[in-house]
């Protein structure tokens, strides 16, 4: 008797004589602490087919939202007047959506050609789906039935699904999103990024042409509009990009029209690509989209509208496209207004693709990247699509350039001394990446297979907890949809030299102030630490291969730091370093990776260099153009940009 759990109260509920085959650390960690044997969904499917399968999901997920925006064109003709395309302007959270569902039916098929017998789950009902579209769920026992057939049965509903709840972050931040809207919020974040002196600076530069809109902020555009406000560019802001619940007229017609969509099978063509069929989890999640979110993406395209007439801009910035702002829709507005636009990369590093990169791709004149390894790896995973419009232009990381500068020996000083209080030992910070998801979707939010991800964390865990002369710091890492993370309770019970970083001050910062910084993923947080001339063990797995990483970045990196391509190099690199003991700076650390896929200096200025180029292709007639075209029909209220 094999039985799917998810959560700590299933695997409790199992029976004695079922064999549990863990979906969450959750659950493994449940089971290690009941000496109770599991299994991981990870024995029985290949990351190598499962990435060789995905090109053809991928382009199902863009036919997919092709099929969706022409279909609601055709309802209400005045989204596709003004090429309003809903889909597209949340084309990433679909793209991860469908592949959960995707990598739910390749592990599924892999698990019951190596089993024989009825496989048992508990079936849930009751759907939760958040802005982000991703149900707080796991998406494999509700495709169960559609590849096991006769093989799956439901177990008894329990009404306690998990015993752990991530920790609630306190933040100010909805608070001064009430308070300061629009201006003085991207205001409020030019000061506290560029400090008083540098903010002051560039209040006292005369504005003039040309005048830019900036969209929300923050990562990399912080220093790039202080760049642009010292070059005397006219900044506008608009900062309140979260959706809001307010009814908008098309509503009614919209809602009608998601019954007769849903019949139409090519509505159902991702999940068929994947053999499955018309899912009510996906249903769920589809309809809370069409009806919360469309609504609210379309009063945010008209309100750009309304602020493209008010003001000749020369350009659009902005850091994200199509994950769940309202981002995607007004750059689509400046896209119809002949306003070109200008994103810039925010995260990430050598493992990445231009499929992820879809929607920033298809929503921008420019993409700012990193390095131009970066841009190499994107050419060469480049979406074969019409959509993906944006030119790769790399100019380094104006945030880590920043950060950099900022990290004066008094400052790190000041920092060691909050981490470190009264003890002497060396401090070890460890920086993974979240458990990333129910359904694990096949893309950079997808973490490693989380069960054997926590394990080995457990194990490189285990080995601190041999050297009690050295303090681990453990930053707990959350994002929306992340699964729940057992390795803080792990850690109280069985590494008495290990805690969690507290907060303040700022990982990238505390990074500066730490003798060791381990990082076992290839994304954002590697970028920030290789700016501190500190030893950096690195975990970069060879074997994940639904994660690509640029042929050449692994060389690279291994100039820089003490590289591990699998768990047990990973553990005995950790074991070694410790025995060795020397936390000593490196004394000529390489640059190369760094170079190519993070920063490369200067980079606000070669940021705002491109950002005026693109904007000096604006001219008045292109802008009096879309002025006419919108003129014959009203547009709604909306607070002018200050």
């Amino acid at each position: 008797m094999l039985i799917l759990c998810e959560s700590q109260a299933q695997a409790a509920a199992a029976p004695s004589i079922a064999e549990i085959l863990a979906l969450t650390p959750e659950v493994a960690w449940h089971c290690q602490q009941s000496a109770r044997p599991y299994r991981k969904l990870e024995e029985f499917y290949s990351e190598t087919a499962l990435a060789a399968k995905h090109p053809a999901m991928f382009q199902a997920e863009l036919d997919w939202i092709d099929f969706t925006d022409r279909f609601i064109a055709n309802v209400i003709p005045e989204f596709g007047k003004v090429r309003f395309r809903p889909a597209l302007a949340t084309s990433f959270l679909f793209q991860t959506l469908f592949d959960e569902f995707f990598f739910a039916s390749h592990a599924l098929s892999g698990l019951l050609s190596e089993t024989s017998g009825p496989i048992y789950y508990w079936p849930s009902t009751a759907y939760s789906i958040p802005n982000h579209l991703h149900p707080n769920q796991s998406v494999v026992p509700s495709v169960l039935a559609d590849i096991a057939g006769g093989r799956a049965r439901a177990m008894a509903p329990l009404t306690v699904e998990s015993a752990f709840e991530p920790p609630a972050h306190r933040s100010l931040k909805p608070v001064l999103r009430r308070v300061l809207r629009n201006r003085w919020m991207g205001e409020y974040r030019q000061l506290r990024h560029g400090g008083f002196a540098a903010y002051l600076g560039s209040c006292l530069t005369p504005s003039r042409s040309p005048r830019i809109l900036v969209l929300e902020g923050g990562y990399d555009l912080d220093p790039l509009v202080l760049e642009l406000r010292r070059g005397g560019c006219t900044i506008d802001w608009l900062t309140d990009l979260l959706p809001s619940s307010r009814p908008e007229p098309h509503d009614r017609q919209l809602f009608a029209a998601f019954q007769e969509i849903v019949e139409q099978p090519a509505f159902w063509k991702p999940l068929e690509h994947s053999g499955l069929r018309r899912n009510p989890l996906a249903e769920a999640s589809l309809a809370y989209w069409w009806r919360q979110l469309i609504p609210q993406f379309w009063r945010a395209f008209r309100c750009a509208q309304k602020a493209f007439l008010k003001n000749e801009y020369a350009a659009v910035l902005s850091w994200e496209a199509a994950a769940g702002t309202l981002i995607a829709p007004m750059l689509q507005a400046s896209e119809y207004a002949g306003v070109p636009s200008v994103l810039y990369q925010h995260g990430s590093s050598a493992r990445t693709s231009g499929t992820w990169w879809f929607s920033w791709l298809a929503h921008a004149d420019k993409l700012l990247v990193y390095g131009g390894g970066t841009a190499r790896q994107l050419t060469r995973t480049f979406p074969a699509s019409p959509q993906a419009r944006a030119a790769l232009v790399p100019v380094g990381s104006a945030r880590l350039d920043s950060l950099k500068a900022s990290m004066t020996p008094a400052r790190v000083a000041r920092i060691r001394r909050r981490l470190r209080g009264n003890d002497p030992r060396p401090i070890a910070l460890y920086v993974p990446t979240y458990f990333g998801g129910y359904g694990r979707a096949t893309s950079d939010a997808a973490s490693y297979p989380e069960v054997s991800y926590f394990e080995t964390q457990q194990r490189v865990f285990r080995a601190f907890a041999e050297f009690p002369n050295v303090r681990l710091l453990y930053k707990d890492l959350q994002t929306v949809n992340s699964l729940a993370n057992p390795v803080p309770e792990f850690l109280r019970k069985h590494v008495p030299n290990a805690s969690l970083m507290p907060v303040p001050p700022r990982l990238a910062e505390a990074m500066f102030a730490v003798d060791l910084i381990i990082v076992d993923h290839v994304i954002t947080a590697l970028g920030e630490a290789l700016l501190t001339g500190k030893p950096v063990i690195v975990y970069d797995p060879g074997a994940i291969d639904a994660i690509p990483e640029a042929p050449d970045a692994r060389e690279l990196l291994r100039k820089r730091v003490h590289l591990a391509t699998t768990s047990g190099e990973f553990e005995n690199i950790v074991r070694a370093f410790l025995e060795a003991g020397d936390f000593s700076p490196v004394a000529a650390p390489d640059d190369a990776f760094q170079d190519a896929y993070s920063t490369q200096g200067a980079s606000a200025a070669a940021a705002a260099n491109e950002v005026l180029s693109l904007a000096a292709q604006v001219t008045t007639t292109r802008l009096r153009a879309f002025s006419r075209r919108a003129s014959s029909t009203g547009l709604p209220a909306c607070d002018r940009p200050k």
